[in-house]
C-alpha cells in the first residue's frame, strides 16, 4: 500500500464504485464525493473517507490530498480540478491509474460518436470464438468491465485471466480528455458527428478529445479511421478560433475505412452484398445475425483489426468468428413483428447521427418515437432526412417542445406526449386510422434517457414492455 492520500470525484456508479474500491487496496487514504443527492460511503473501511461539500466547493480538499483522480463522467471544468492544477495537484483518468496494471494485455482502443459499443462487442465476439486463441478477449472501460474492475480481478482471481490476452476498450470522448501514458496496439476512430455539446464549447474541443485516442500508439501500431476524418477531408475541427485541431503525425500505419463506399484497404462489401477480405470472398450479408448498413461499416472496422491481430487467419476461421454475433439490445434490435408491424428498439441513439442512420436504414413507412433530454445538438439539421424518410413522429419527453420547433415545417409531426406510453398509444391509433400494413414502430430518440429514465437499457427496456403487452393484448 502506497503512502498517498487521493480524493475521487465521481464516486458513484459502476466506474466509480470500482474505482473506490481499488483505491482502498492502493492508497493510505482515500476520500471520495459525488454530486448525486444523498451520495454516502458505499462501503465501510478505515482507508476510506466521506468528503464535504463544502471543502470540494472551496478546495480546501486540497490540502489534504497527493492527487486526484475521477470517474469518466465527471467534467473536467468543474472548480475544484482548476483548483487543483493551480496547486500543482496531479489529476489521473481511471485508465492511468490502472495503467501499469494492465500492461500485460494488448489493448484495442475504438472510440467515435456512434457504432463504439457494437464495435467493442462485434470484435470481442470474433476474437472469443477464434478457434487457435478462444476466450482469449474481454470488453471493458465504457462498455463492459471498468478497468479498475479488472485490476481487481486480476488480483482476487488470477485464473479467470489465465487465458486473456486482449482488452477490447470502449473509449468515450470523456475517457479520451486524460488519456496519457497508455499503449494501444489499435485505435479505431469510427466517426464523429456533434454530441455531448451541453459538455464541450464546441465540435472542435469534441473532436480533440476523441483524437485523443492516437495518444496511445507507437511506432508499427495500427489506427483504422473512417476516411472522412483523414487530413484535407474534414473541417469539422476548425472551430473558427484560429486554432484548428493539428491532426496527429502518422509515426504508425494507418487505415483509411471509406464508408460511402463500404471498403477499407482489406475488407469491402461487394455490389451484390457479399462480405469480402484479402479479395476472398468471406460470406453474404444474410448470413450474418445482424442487419444495417452502419452495422456493415463497423463489420469492415472489426474485421480489418482481426487480420491486423491474426494476418494469416483464413476465411472460414473469420466467418465462423463472425456468424454468430447478434447485434447488441437497443441497438437498431428487432423486438418483433406482430400484426404486420416491426417493432425496432434503438434506444442506445441518442444523437442526431444516430436517428439519421437508423431511419436510412428502415425501408417501411416509420413510425417514429423522439424525445427525452436534449444534449444542445441542432435538431434541425435532420430535416433533410426527415423529409427523405416522411415517418409519422411521435414526440415524448422533457425536450419535445425543442423537436417539435426544429422540425414543424416538415408536416410530419402527429403528436407531442409527456410520456412514451402515450406516443406508443397515439402510434397505434394512427396505424389502425391509416390502416397500413407492412409499418415500422422505430424507437430513436436522438436524445438522453434522463429526463424520464436512469439509462438508455431502462428506456428500450420499456418500450420493450409496450410491444410485449400490445403483443399479448
Amino acid at each position: 500500500m502506497l503512502d498517498k492520500k487521493v480524493l475521487i470525484i465521481g464516486a458513484g456508479g459502476k466506474t466509480g464504485n470500482a474505482l473506490v474500491k481499488l483505491a482502498v487496496r492502493r492508497f493510505k487514504t482515500v476520500i471520495i464525493w459525488d454530486d448525486k443527492p444523498g451520495f454516502t460511503l458505499p462501503f465501510e473501511h478505515e482507508n476510506l473517507q466521506l468528503a464535504q461539500k463544502e471543502h470540494i466547493e472551496s478546495g480546501s480538499i486540497l490540502e489534504k490530498i497527493d492527487f486526484i483522480t475521477l470517474s469518466p463522467g465527471v467534467p473536467l471544468n468543474k472548480r475544484i480540478f482548476r483548483l487543483a492544477r493551480n496547486a500543482d495537484i496531479p489529476i489521473l483518468s481511471e485508465i492511468e491509474l490502472c495503467n501499469k496494471d494492465l500492461s500485460r494485455f494488448k489493448i484495442i482502443g475504438i472510440t467515435g460518436t456512434d457504432g463504439k459499443s457494437t464495435v467493442t462487442s462485434m470484435l470481442t465476439h470474433m476474437l472469443n470464438h477464434f478457434a487457435d486463441k478462444p476466450n482469449c478477449a474481454i470488453a471493458c472501460g465504457n462498455f463492459g468491465l471498468p478497468f479498475s474492475q479488472i485490476v481487481i480481478e486480476l488480483e482476487d482471481n488470477p485464473e479467470k485471466y489465465s487465458a486473456i490476452e486482449y482488452l477490447v476498450a470502449e473509449l468515450s470522448s470523456y475517457q479520451l480528455e486524460l488519456f496519457r501514458n497508455v499503449r494501444l496496439q489499435i485505435a479505431m476512430f469510427l466517426n464523429l458527428a456533434p454530441d455531448h455539446l451541453d459538455r464541450y464549447a464546441d465540435m472542435s474541443e469534441y473532436g480533440r478529445a476523441k483524437w485523443n485516442i492516437l495518444n496511445g500508439l507507437r511506432n508499427n501500431d495500427l489506427a483504422i479511421i473512417n476516411s472522412k476524418l483523414m487530413p484535407g477531408q474534414t473541417d469539422l475541427f476548425d472551430s473558427g478560433t484560429g486554432h484548428p485541431l493539428q491532426f496527429p503525425l502518422f509515426h504508425y500505419e494507418v487505415i483509411a475505412v471509406e464508408a460511402e463506399h463500404s471498403r477499407s484497404k482489406n475488407v469491402q462489401l461487394s455490389a451484390d452484398d457479399f462480405l469480402l477480405a484479402k479479395n476472398e470472398t468471406i460470406c453474404h450479408l444474410n448470413e450474418l445475425k445482424f442487419r444495417g448498413k452502419h452495422n456493415y461499416i463497423n463489420l469492415l472496422f472489426v474485421v480489418e483489426a482481426f487480420l491486423r491481430l491474426f494476418p494469416n487467419a483464413e476465411k472460414d476461421v473469420i466467418k465462423n468468428s463472425i456468424s454468430g454475433f447478434t447485434g447488441l439490445p437497443h441497438r437498431y434490435e428487432i423486438l418483433a413483428n406482430h400484426k404486420q408491424i416491426t417493432f425496432i428498439n434503438d434506444s442506445k441513439a441518442t444523437t442526431c447521427q444516430a436517428l439519421s442512420t437508423a431511419l436510412q436504414n428502415s425501408e417501411s413507412q416509420v413510425y417514429l418515437f423522439c424525445g427525452g433530454k436534449s444534449k444542445g445538438e441542432d435538431y434541425s439539421l435532420l430535416r433533410p432526412v426527415l423529409e427523405e424518410k416522411a415517418p409519422y413522429i411521435f414526440l415524448y419527453g422533457d425536450n419535445k417542445e425543442e423537436l417539435r420547433n426544429a422540425w414543424q415545417e416538415t408536416g410530419l409531426i402527429y403528436s407531442s406526449s409527456q410520456t412514451l406510453d402515450e406516443a406508443f398509444a397515439a402510434a397505434l391509433e394512427k396505424r389502425q386510422q391509416e390502416a397500413q400494413s407492412d409499418v415500422l414502430f422505430l424507437l430513436s430518440p436522438a436524445s438522453t434517457s434522463w429526463d424520464q429514465y436512469s439509462s438508455f437499457e431502462e428506456r428500450g427496456d420499456h418500450f420493450r414492455k409496450l410491444v410485449n403487452d400490445f403483443q399479448n393484448y
